[in-house]
């Protein structure tokens, strides 16, 4: 790596290359038409990951009478663990 003396004097910038109006138009189409013709995600395929062609169902149960749904962790708990009620939602044992 090479030292850098940071208390030497500013040179004066050059003058930067002033490109057109329409160049610059022109090269942001053509960037934003170069990242519409990809599909990424089809493309890649995560590491130990399997695609399964079955559908999964499972049955949702409410909440039953004797259970309550915590505020803080958001786990559906027997009323046994109710803690208490923290702005205005119910609390469990250790979310209190």
């Amino acid at each position: 790596m090479a030292a850098v003396d940071y208390d030497a004097p500013r040179t004066a910038p050059t003058e930067p290359e002033t490109e057109s109006l329409d160049l610059l138009q022109e090269r942001r189409e053509r960037k934003t038409d170069d990242l519409a013709d990809t599909d990424f995600a089809d493309d890649y395929i995560l590491p130990g990951f399997d695609v399964l062609d079955e559908e999964l169902s499972t049955t949702v149960v409410p909440v039953q009478p004797d259970e309550f749904r915590c505020g803080g962790c958001f786990l559906v708990l027997h009323r046994g663990l109710h803690a208490g009620v923290h702005r205005g939602q119910d609390i469990c044992r250790d979310c209190a």
